[in-house]
């Protein structure tokens, strides 16, 4: 965040049993949202971060709260210039700095 604070992405998790091992399992998944300006040249995906106005719907017991996945206006995201990845450096053509990200940016 443009002023250092914490902030909420939209995630779903679940506690199941395995099948076959009966085994308790914990799982969540990130849910994304097209990429905005600022992420746009590293990938077409970001995950999907809630605007602080939306917290409770997210959380709450609404059945629908999809319309709160929108991708996350850069200009709340940082100042600008102040990216941590310069665009040069995150060049997909850029296959040496590419092979040392993540798999989830690439």
């Amino acid at each position: 965040m443009k002023d250092r604070s914490a902030f909420g992405i939209a995630a779903l998790w679940e506690n199941w049993k395995a099948p076959t091992t009966r085994e308790r399992v914990r799982t969540f998944v990130v849910l994304t949202t097209p990429s905005n300006d600022l992420i746009s040249h590293i990938h077409d995906r970001m995950p999907a971060i809630l605007n602080p106005t939306g917290y409770e719907r997210w959380l709450g017991l609404e059945s629908d709260p999809g319309d709160l996945l929108v991708p996350f206006a850069s200009e709340q995201l940082v100042e600008a210039g102040q990216f941590a990845f310069p665009r040069q450096l995150m060049s997909r053509s850029n296959e040496r700095l590419r092979s040392r990200l993540p798999r989830i940016l690439c």
